[in-house]
């Protein structure tokens, strides 16, 4: 009887750990679908991707070219901050092509002010790109850098440029506004070709020329103000060619002075412009 009620005694201890010790579950049946909505609502930061995983060229300054990139992610959305120095030394341009092979999933870039040079096809075909952060310190943008960005919707380019590229946001086609500042010279050939929804541009006083096809087949821009500065500008500058050929936009170009030098053999570039399109040429002397 003794023996009974010892082992009796000695099951209910075993049971009653068991029970302390154990963990309880609630869930609905769907806690796998949980996690993937979590994982969807998680905010971008920029990653805790370090100046290792770039590749570089030395410059004859001892500072250093970002020529490539040692990573692929293309199955997640990320953000990348440009670092500013590499083993002691300071990174201040970004090559050709040099984030071309790091996958299609780059959503946001952070340019410092350290980088003072962009070269061409920099960041071109990079599809998820949406937001570029620049802080000021880059002096030239080269040739088609953010060119096929097509997530690319607005662009505040800093006051510390001095040039940019031909075709620079060329076929960013949800790109609606961007400013361009007085510190740059020109606006380029095909600068916006084919952003169709481009519809805010801002040409700030200082810059002197508006190139060939600068804003050709943005067909959401309505407005668009040619500040005083401006000495030189395209006939074709909102065109595709001098016959005017595909340039069927309801454009209001408004110039801040009359003598403005036109480009190529069609010199009455006003004419050009109201005759090939829905718009029209006004002119202001003060905005």
């Amino acid at each position: 009887m003794q023996l009974k009620k010892i082992l009796f005694l000695s099951v209910l201890m075993i049971c009653v750990i068991n029970i302390c010790s154990c963990k309880i579950y609630i869930t609905n049946g769907n806690s796998d679908e949980q996690e993937e909505k979590k994982e969807d609502k998680k905010e971008e930061t920029w990653s805790d991707i370090d100046a290792s995983f770039f590749e570089y060229r030395e410059l004859p300054n001892k500072t250093l070219q970002i020529v490539d990139t040692s990573f692929k992610i293309s199955d997640k959305n990320f953000s990348i901050e440009i670092p500013k120095e590499f083993e002691g030394k300071k990174i201040t341009e970004i090559g050709k092509n040099s984030f071309n092979n790091i996958g299609n999933r780059l959503v946001r870039v952070k340019i410092p002010s350290n980088i003072k040079y962009i070269d061409k096809f920099a960041f071109s075909s990079c599809e998820y790109l949406k937001e570029v952060v620049f802080e000021k310190g880059v002096e030239i943008i080269g040739a088609f850098a953010f060119c096929d960005c097509k997530n690319l919707t607005e662009i505040n380019l800093p006051e510390s440029l001095h040039s940019i590229g031909d075709g620079i946001f060329s076929e960013c086609k949800n790109l609606k506004k961007i400013d361009f500042p007085a510190t740059i010279d020109s606006i380029p050939s095909l600068c916006c070709l084919n952003c169709k929804k481009l519809s805010e541009v801002n040409i700030n006083n200082g810059i002197n020329r508006i190139e060939k096809s600068a804003f050709a087949r943005c067909f959401e821009l309505k407005e668009l103000y040619i500040p005083m500065s401006v000495k030189y500008l395209s006939c074709i500058f909102i065109m595709d060619d001098d016959s005017g050929a595909m340039s069927n936009i309801d454009c209001t170009v408004k110039c801040a002075r009359k003598e403005i030098v036109a480009s190529t053999s069609n010199l009455n570039w006003e004419k050009n412009f109201n005759d090939s399109n829905k718009g029209k040429v006004l002119y202001e002397q003060n905005r």
